[in-house]
């Protein structure tokens, strides 16, 4: 999943905006960060592959090497604190999935994982980007509540003529 040249695409894509943000005025740059608001309108919730990731702690690489791809769905619950969230990795021989809510507080989610016995706590942000895309700040967090590291993801929308391929 995380080849040598998705890394190094990301890696230029991030060099890029941040290229553009220098050579822009101000209020162009605030635009590039702009975290979305986590509502019943978001323009996050759909199906999304992941198409690459970037880590900023060394341990946290381990766990994004063994996979092979990724996708979400998010979506509204009937209660606006909450945001559905689908997911189902492929793990070298293996597809785990699973389902959770996230707590909504503003431009922020709070997630729990259950994953083969194994509990991570996760803290979210999303940021504005191209339409069809989705950027994700994904904080691991340890159980005192202290980070243990970040995650960058950049995920593609699913267009619904291929949603059957990523169904749960």
């Amino acid at each position: 999943m995380l080849s040598g040249v998705m890394a190094a695409q990301l890696v230029v894509a991030l060099l890029a905006l941040t290229s553009l943000c220098a050579a822009a005025p101000e209020p162009n740059c605030k635009e590039l960060v702009k975290p979305l608001v986590l509502d019943n309108h978001s323009p996050i919730y759909g199906k999304w592959v992941l198409h690459v990731a970037s880590w900023d702690e060394p341990g946290l690489k381990d766990d994004l090497i063994a996979v092979n791809s990724s996708w979400v769905e998010l979506s509204a619950s009937s209660d606006s604190a909450f945001i559905s969230l689908y997911w189902a990795d492929r793990l070298r021989e293996k597809c785990l999935q699973g389902s959770t809510n996230a707590t909504v507080s503003g431009m922020t989610s709070h997630t729990t994982f259950n994953i083969n016995g194994h509990t991570s706590y996760h803290e979210g942000k999303y940021y504005e980007t191209c339409s069809d895309c989705l950027l994700s700040e994904d904080t691991t967090l340890l159980p005192d509540g202290k980070s243990k590291g970040r995650y960058l993801f950049l995920f593609s929308k699913v267009f619904p003529s291929l949603s059957h391929i990523y169904s749960h």
